[in-house]
């Protein structure tokens, strides 16, 4: 879908990909896959930087569920080696 002017929460795929820790291509994928519900372009730009989507959707998508793994501090109160110099 051509976009004119995009709304703030639609950004470059470079941009949607920093906050979430993940790589520009896993965004892409997410296009390709279908998976985001908004992909978008901007008509006076070509290629990849033209590429629009809403960074908000990525997040979920890419960071999976909050695991529940121990944190640092955890495995430092069971173990007898601190990890701190």
């Amino acid at each position: 879908m051509p976009v004119d002017a995009p709304p703030d929460d639609v950004v470059d795929i470079p941009r949607a990909a920093k906050p979430t820790n993940c790589g520009a291509i896993e965004v892409v994928c997410l296009s390709f896959d279908r998976k985001l519900g908004r992909v978008g372009r901007r008509v006076e730009m070509e290629g990849y930087f033209s590429v629009r989507v809403k960074a908000e959707e990525v997040k979920p998508l890419v960071r999976g569920h909050a695991s529940d793994d121990l944190s640092l501090k955890d495995v430092e109160r069971t173990t007898t080696t601190s990890f701190l110099s």
